[in-house]
């Protein structure tokens, strides 16, 4: 028999016992939908695990600090240094792109009667770059430029009057009535920036501030304004290291001639400048495989070394045993609905004894017979399989209509949230194909038990 006329003939079979192949479909739709929704939930929370991630920072940076041991008292001979030859054997590392010292501060913003905080870091701009902070405008720091600057997308926001009203206070938020972000006060990138490090300068309640000798504010330029939305880079203003330094070797001057010179006190001991430390080093690894191995190599050298790869794995690893979870929960359903169509198949058989019979004395094969039962199982599945699809792709689409804007992580601030539910191609095919194999699966033992039937029991059969 032709596969065609088999498929043509399971069509026919089916179609005579509507109601107990409407039912028997049913089950299999409601299994199918289950288990497509609950693994679309975790494919869901895996996409708003990714996202969470990204604007968390770059995946690709290992941050190198000190390791410190609070319990054993150390001598400075035997401190592991995280100084310029750290970072000269860090580079050496096989799978290193790049490396650079990260200096922080925190500096004072003025454009006439605004202020607002910032930290600033110093950085090599080829470091900065490869993290692939978006730009909203302008671009990035000119490292042989001094004084020149690449701001965060919240800093325009900070600037506040600190003797202001209309609920306004310093730090550039809002308490006023309603929710709507107002526009910046100042535009950074037109307007003159003056920058201080002497952050008591223009703070509310410190009047005698402004009258005590300050250091002279210095007139920067900002050459590019950072997107909003990544809280890694939302508050920092970024310059050449250079720069960077020019500007504390000032300021450590200036604090000199105000304050009282201690370097001569009892018990303080002279600065060893060959063992200046950064407070961090971050390393870009172009290849992500590699950062567990390079962050091995630098443990191994005395360092803390750590990377959002750690925290993705984590995630992930909890991300699959929820979709395991969540798709079990589902498949329970769609086990029910094997056990149906194996009843229909088998009830199928009790009713159909005597054509089986007759088919046999025409001379149908055991295969044939076999075949026919298998694929009225594969097409319930099939069929099944399909609608069950067509229910799962509304019912997601529902289920993210009714909670837009929300994430099972939150979603990164600015950015567009993730759907909660979210069934990928792969998904889909994979649903008909698994659907399909529980009918044949359903339908194998009662097609083995028709094909074993005997023609005289058969034919005998009322």
């Amino acid at each position: 028999m032709k596969k065609s006329d088999l498929i043509i003939m399971s069509m026919g079979n089916l179609w005579r016992r509507k109601l107990r192949t409407i039912l028997t479909l049913l089950g299999v739709i409601i299994g199918t939908t289950s288990i497509i929704i609950m693994i679309s939930l975790g494919v869901g929370m895996k996409e708003s695990i990714n996202a969470e991630l990204k604007d968390m920072g770059s995946l690709n940076i290992i941050s190198v600090g000190k390791r410190y041991d609070f319990q054993k008292q150390t001598d400075d001979k035997k401190k592991v240094l995280l100084n310029d030859e750290a970072v000269s054997k860090i580079e050496q590392i096989e799978g290193v792109t790049a490396v650079s010292p990260v200096k922080n501060m925190t500096v004072m913003l003025r454009r006439g009667k605004y202020y607002a905080y910032a930290s600033m870091t110093g950085i090599k701009k080829d470091v900065l770059a490869l993290q692939n902070p978006k730009l909203t405008s302008g671009e990035f720091f000119n490292e042989a430029e001094r004084y020149d600057f690449l701001f965060g997308g919240e800093i325009p926001y900070s600037f506040s009057d600190p003797r202001g009203r209309n609920g306004e206070f310093f730090g550039g938020f809002y308490a006023a009535e309603g929710f709507e972000r107002p526009a910046p006060k100042v535009d950074v990138m037109t307007e003159q920036i003056l920058l201080n490090p002497n952050t008591d300068y223009g703070r509310p309640g410190l009047e005698q501030a402004e009258k005590q000798k300050i250091p002279r504010p210095i007139k920067i330029t900002v050459s590019g304004l950072l997107k909003v939305g990544n809280w890694r880079y939302d508050n920092q203003i970024y310059t050449s290291l250079e720069t960077f330094d020019k500007i504390q070797k000032d300021y450590d001057k200036w604090q000199k001639k105000v304050n009282p010179d201690t370097s001569k006190l009892p018990g303080v001991k002279p600065v060893n400048k060959r063992k200046i430390e950064y407070d961090e080093v971050q390393v870009f690894v172009s290849d992500t495989k590699k950062i567990p191995e390079i962050q091995q190599a630098i443990r191994d050298m005395g360092y803390n070394a750590n990377s959002m790869i750690e925290l993705v794995n984590q995630l992930s690893g909890f991300a699959n045993i929820a979709q395991m979870v969540l798709g079990g929960i589902g498949g329970v359903s769609l086990i029910v609905a094997a056990i149906g169509i194996s009843n229909t198949m088998v009830m199928s058989i009790y009713e159909r004894t005597k054509e089986i019979g007759v088919m046999k004395v025409i001379g149908a094969s055991l295969n044939d017979i076999q075949g026919m039962f298998l694929t009225e199982a594969a097409l319930i599945g099939l069929i099944g399989g399909i609608i069950g699809l067509i229910f799962s792709t509304g019912g997601s689409m529902l289920l993210n209509a009714l909670t837009k804007g929300i994430t099972l992580f939150g979603g990164g601030l600015g950015g567009e949230t993730p759907p909660l539910s979210v069934i990928p191609i792969w998904l889909y095919l994979l649903g008909m194909i698994f659907t399909t194999i529980v009918g044949l699966v359903s339908g194998y033992l009662p097609a083995r038990r028709a094909m074993r039937l005997s023609v005289l029991s058969a034919l005998r059969n009322e």
